[in-house]
């Protein structure tokens, strides 16, 4: 089931009758049982498209409708991303070291090691711009 249409049949109380008379306004063949599969999607492979999920969250949740769209188009506040393959020893050490430092996440570990790297280099008086 959408993360949307289960926020809004769980978090703001809205009615399976209700969903289904507001989507019958664009898709007049929406039913209660289509309704069903929708949200057993990964069972019966049937999901809403995304103008309807849209609607129903403008209609039912405005005040929710930006936090939905940031969880939805995968919104992150750190936004730069850096990947790099690495052999299966080194890849090994670093997870021992990530544990070993006390560091939850690999990102974190790996974003502090390079904080450090660029602070110890612009000691150096060596400039990154």
């Amino acid at each position: 089931m959408s993360k949307e249409l289960e926020y809004l049949r769980n978090s703001k109380g809205v009615a399976n009758k209700v969903l289904v008379d507001a989507i019958k306004i664009k898709f007049p063949g929406f039913d209660k049982s289509l309704l069903s599969k929708v949200t057993r999607s990964d069972q019966y492979g049937v999901t809403l498209r995304r103008e309807v999920i849209d609607s129903l969250v403008e209609e039912f949740a405005p005040d929710a409708k930006e936090r939905v769209k940031r969880r939805r188009d995968g919104y992150h506040r750190l936004t730069h991303r850096i990947m790099c393959r690495l052999e299966e020893s080194v890849y090994i050490e670093l997870q021992q070291a990530q544990i070993a430092s006390g560091h939850d996440t690999m990102q974190s570990y790996v974003a502090d090691i390079l904080k450090s790297h660029l602070e110890n280099e612009r000691r150096k008086g060596h400039r990154h711009d």
